[in-house]
């Protein structure tokens, strides 16, 4: 739930964000992103005016091996 609530924060941020970097001609965001507790990686990009953000890689989550469900 928190991963979900950090996609939500980071999306929120990037509307408004985009607005003041096209005005500014910076692509400063663009790039890759850590969530706070490390378990996936964020890349941030640009297509045409619009900035996107979408998860690049995610932990998962270890497996008891005394069961494999």
């Amino acid at each position: 739930m928190k991963v979900i609530n950090f996609f939500l924060i980071m999306f929120s941020f990037m509307s408004g964000a985009s607005n003041v970097y096209a005005q500014t001609g910076s692509d400063r965001i663009v790039g890759f992103y850590w969530s706070p507790k490390k378990d996936a990686k964020i890349e941030i990009y640009k297509r045409g005016d619009k900035y996107f953000g979408k998860s690049v890689w995610a932990a998962t989550p270890k497996k008891d091996i005394e069961n494999p469900d």
